[in-house]
């Protein structure tokens, strides 16, 4: 795991939380749930891309073993919460709602644009009938879209736009909830530009430098902004996850960009970098003495210390 993204998560669970709590009958933040899912299937794409890309192109894991290691992940504790929806009487099963609770059970109820089914039983789990769906496809587009020209995927983004306008101009606006946020078909798009992000990324990832903290900083002001804006959206527009892409992917990328150029200083970059080169004897006053980059790299496994947007030093070796 990318350990700036995982603090993001961490935020964007704070946000879908927030989303879900109720002050005076109104949600406390109305834009935390669609901006905060948005957020989450896109990492799923990028994360699983960045993951599983060298292992699934080169044949050392296989499309079952892939899909084994997802379900062996999702499922148990799916079962877990549907087993405490009844443990806990927060749910009595009837007979006629048989066929809502196979669907739950066997995370399929999002297919279904009725919220009696997907949001049955344990409502959220309809997040997860989405993943198990984006699972199951994974295997079969991450080559597709990893070594497609950019010709190709710049028609299939035109062909995929056409497709989702007609889409929100034929689907009625009642029903954008059941399709345009809930549906796996239309939410599978979110976790498709995740993968083209890491696209970008695996392309660029040696090759960026520049001020990681201007980056990071502008990224968060937009993210910042697109949450101000969300209350100016017609509603039943808001369900649209594809006017959150930008923002999203923005700071999916920045953020895991500004990781690697600390692991990854850049050569040509004409900043300085701060190596520690300790004597063979220590200092009288306790302090070790400090090389630049330059004077460093003659010493074979001398350990650089480039510096992140934190201030906090990582070690790697030139």
């Amino acid at each position: 795991m990318i350990r700036s993204l995982t603090g993001w998560r961490y935020v964007f669970a704070v946000v879908i939380f927030l989303h879900h709590y109720l002050i005076d009958g109104k949600s406390a933040l109305q834009a935390g749930g669609v901006i905060g899912v948005t957020f989450f299937f896109m990492l799923s794409g990028f994360l699983l891309a960045y993951g599983y890309k060298k292992r699934l192109l080169t044949r050392e894991m296989t499309t079952c073993d892939f899909w084994k290691a997802r379900v062996v992940k999702l499922y148990p504790l799916h079962l877990l919460c549907f087993a405490a929806i009844f443990l806990l009487g927060i749910r009595s099963f009837a007979m006629t709602d048989l066929p809502k609770a196979a669907l739950n059970l066997l995370l399929l109820q999002s297919w279904v644009p009725l919220s009696d089914y997907y949001m049955s039983y344990n409502a959220v789990s309809w997040f997860l009938s989405d993943e198990l769906f984006f699972y199951l496809m994974f295997p079969f587009v991450l080559p597709v879209l990893l070594n497609s020209s950019g010709k190709k995927i710049a028609v299939g983004a035109g062909i995929f736009a056409i497709l989702y306008s007609t889409a929100a101009a034929l689907i009625p606006l009642d029903h954008y909830h059941a399709y345009f946020y809930i549906n796996p078909l239309f939410r599978f798009a979110d976790f498709v530009f995740g993968i083209l992000v890491f696209r970008i990324f695996d392309q660029r990832r040696q090759a960026t430098g520049g001020h990681a903290s201007r980056a990071e900083a502008g990224a968060i002001l937009l993210i910042v902004a697109t949450f101000i804006l969300f209350d100016y959206i017609p509603k039943p527009y808001h369900y649209c996850s594809i006017i959150f892409w930008g923002p999203v992917a923005i700071l999916i990328y920045t953020f895991t960009i500004s990781s690697f150029s600390v692991i990854y200083p850049p050569h040509l970059h004409h900043e300085k970098r701060i190596a520690y080169y300790p004597n063979q004897r220590e200092p009288a006053n306790g302090v070790s003495r400090y090389k630049t980059g330059r004077e460093a790299s003659s010493h074979k496994g001398c350990p650089v210390v480039p510096y992140n947007c934190s201030g906090k030093p990582v070690f790697v070796f030139i």
